[in-house]
C-alpha cells in the first residue's frame, strides 16, 4: 500500500536533556495530548524515534549501574524501534488513537502510547500455546508468566502429562513456571481453555494483500514508549479499552526486555504461529497451504516474505503477549476513574511551544561507543512557574559599617519618691564620739604541766642476728652394711654403759 506523504521535522532539542516524568504525582509538571489526525502523528515520527532511542539508552544504563555488563545490558533491554516500522504503524493503523506526554513549559516529548485493532498480513496465522513452533515449551521454569495450555501436551489433542507423584525424590519440588491464566468460570472462556485457544475463537475478516486479516473484537498496543511514564500510559489505554465494548482482548508484540514490565499490567506470554508463502513454490492466489512448514510469528510480516527477508527485516520471532479486558468494580473502579480524571485534567492544560534545547546535540547511536554515557544530572529542565515558589530575590552586596557614634548621655528619670531637702554641713571642730573600749577577756592561768613524765617510745628489740649457716659438705653415700649376727648398735651401746659403770665401781668412784 502507498504510504501517505508527512513532512515530518526534526526535533529541535537533545533527548538527553529531557527529563524523566514525575511519578509523584502522577506526570506532575507534564501535559498530556490527543492528536486527533493521522498527520499530526506522523507530523511526530522524529520525536517518536528518538525517544524510543532514548528509553532504550537509559534501561541499559540502568541496568549498567546494577552490575550488568555491557553485552547484557544491550540484550535485555533490546533494540529500538526502526524507523521504517514506526511510520508503516502510523500510516496503515485503522482506527489510530493513542496519548502523548509532554512538558508543561519546554513541550519535550516525554512518552506517547498508540492503540489500534489487531491485524494480521497473512493468510495462514495461528494462536497456539502448545506447539513446539510457538516456543513456550523452551520458556517452562524460566519465571515467565506463560498461558495456562503450555504444560497440558502437544497440540490437536495429546496425550496429558503424567500426574505427578505422590512420594519419592522431587515430589515436593515446586515448579518455576508461572500459570498465570488458569482455567476459569468467565463466560467468554470454556472450560478448561487457555488464552491462545479463547483468540483462535474470535471472528476475523479481511484480505491480506488489501486490507489486512482484521480481528475487531481483539485490541492491540502498537507503539509505547515512556521516560518515567510508561505504567501511567499503558493504565488509561487499559482502562478506555475496557469501557469500550467491541474489544474483549488486547495483545502486545513486546520484546524480552520489556516482558516483565507488561507482566505487571495483567499480560501472559501466548503463542502465535504462521506460514509464510514461497513465491518461487507456492501459488500466491490460491488458498491451498503453502510448502513452508509453521514457524514462530513474526508481527507486521507479509504473508509472502523470504526467509532473508523476515531474518534482516524482522530479526527475532516476536513476543506475543495477551489479557482479556473487562470492567472494573468496586476498589478498582474507583481506581480507574481516578487515572481517567488524571487524564482529563491534564489534556485541559494548552500545549506549549516546543523550545529548543541549549546544546541540541544528536543523541549517540546504537552501535557507538558514547552509547553508554549517562545523561547529565546537572541539567534541570524549567519548571512550570505556578506549582513552584518564586525565585528569591538577588542579594545585594553588604554595605561598609559605618563608624560608630557615641550614644548620648541618658536623661535622669523622673522619680516618684518626695525630694528631700539636703543636709546641712557638718561643723570642722566637730569629732565623733570615742567608741568605748572592747572589755579585756577574763585572765585564765595557763594549764600546769602534768608530774607524769611523758611515756618514752619503746625500743624496739634488736633483730636476733642468726649465724650464717656453713655450707654443708657433701653427704657422703653411706656404705651398705653387711648382714652379720652381730647385735643392734642401740643395744651394743647398753652394754658399752654397763660394763663402765661395773668398772668404776670396782675402782672406788662411786
Amino acid at each position: 500500500m502507498p504510504r501517505r506523504a508527512a513532512a515530518g521535522k526534526p526535533p529541535t532539542y537533545s533527548f538527553v536533556e529531557v527529563p524523566d516524568a514525575a511519578k509523584r504525582p502522577p506526570l506532575g509538571d507534564s501535559m498530556v495530548e490527543v492528536p486527533a489526525t493521522r498527520q499530526r502523528w506522523l507530523g511526530m515520527k522524529d520525536e517518536l524515534k528518538g525517544l524510543c532511542d532514548e528509553a532504550v539508552r537509559r534501561r541499559a544504563l540502568k541496568l549498567l549501574s546494577r552490575g550488568a555488563r555491557p553485552r547484557t545490558a544491550l540484550a535485555s533491554a533490546g533494540a529500538p524501534l526502526y524507523e521504517a516500522y514506526i511510520a508503516d504503524r502510523l500510516d496503515l493503523d485503522d482506527p489510530l488513537d493513542g496519548l502523548v506526554v509532554r512538558h508543561r513549559v519546554t513541550g519535550w516529548l516525554q512518552g506517547f502510547v498508540t492503540r489500534t485493532t489487531f491485524t494480521t498480513w497473512t493468510p495462514h496465522f495461528m494462536w497456539d500455546s502448545r506447539h513446539h513452533a510457538a516456543g513456550l515449551k523452551g520458556l517452562v521454569g524460566s519465571g515467565r508468566k506463560l498461558d495456562s495450555g503450555v504444560a497440558r501436551g502437544r497440540s490437536g489433542g495429546g496425550a496429558l502429562p503424567p500426574p505427578p507423584r505422590a512420594g519419592g525424590a522431587g515430589a515436593d519440588r515446586k515448579r518455576a513456571c508461572k500459570v498465570t491464566a488458569p482455567p476459569t468460570n468467565d463466560p467468554h472462556l470454556l472450560p478448561g481453555e487457555s488464552l491462545a485457544e479463547a483468540l483462535e475463537r474470535q471472528p476475523r475478516e479481511g484480505d491480506w494483500r488489501t486490507t489486512g486479516i482484521v480481528w475487531p473484537q481483539v485490541a492491540e498496543v502498537s507503539l509505547l514508549a515512556a521516560l518515567g511514564c510508561g505504567d501511567w500510559l499503558l493504565g488509561v489505554i487499559l482502562e478506555e479499552l475496557s469501557r469500550d465494548p467491541r474489544y474483549e482482548f488486547c495483545v502486545v508484540a513486546s520484546t524480552p526486555g520489556a516482558a516483565t514490565f507488561y507482566e505487571r499490567h495483567g499480560f501472559v506470554r501466548v503463542g502465535a504461529i504462521a506460514r509464510y508463502l514461497d513465491p518461487e513454490v507456492d501459488d500466491v492466489e490460491s488458498t491451498a497451504a503453502p510448502a513452508k512448514p509453521w514457524q514462530a510469528y513474526r508481527h507486521w510480516a507479509w504473508g509472502d516474505e523470504r526467509r532473508e527477508s523476515l531474518r534482516d527485516n524482522h530479526g527475532e520471532p516476536s513476543y506475543m503477549m495477551a489479557r482479556r479486558v473487562r470492567p472494573r468494580t468496586g476498589d478498582d473502579l474507583r481506581a480507574a476513574n481516578a487515572v481517567l480524571r488524571q487524564r482529563d485534567e491534564r489534556m485541559s492544560r494548552p500545549r506549549p511551544r516546543v523550545q529548543p534545547s541549549q546544546n541540541p546535540a544528536p543523541a549517540p547511536s546504537y552501535s557507538s561507543p558514547d552509547y553508554f554515557v549517562p545523561p547529565p544530572t546537572s541539567y534541570q529542565a524549567p519548571r512550570s512557574p505556578s506549582p513552584s515558589p518564586p525565585p528569591p530575590p538577588a542579594r545585594k552586596p553588604a554595605a561598609k559599617p559605618a563608624a560608630r557614634k557615641p550614644n548620648p548621655p541618658r536623661a535622669a528619670k523622673p522619680s516618684s519618691k518626695p525630694v528631700q531637702p539636703p543636709r546641712a554641713a557638718k561643723p570642722a571642730s566637730y569629732k565623733p564620739a570615742a567608741k568605748p573600749a572592747a572589755k579585756p577577756a577574763a585572765y585564765k592561768p595557763a594549764a600546769k604541766p602534768s608530774a607524769k613524765p611523758a611515756a618514752k617510745p619503746s625500743a624496739k628489740p634488736a633483730k636476733r642476728k642468726t649465724p650464717a649457716a656453713k655450707p654443708s659438705a657433701p653427704l657422703k653415700k653411706k656404705p651398705r652394711a653387711k648382714v652379720s649376727n652381730a647385735k643392734p648398735p642401740r643395744r651394743q651401746a647398753a652394754l658399752a654403759a654397763k660394763d663402765a659403770l661395773l668398772d668404776d665401781a670396782r675402782r672406788g668412784k662411786t
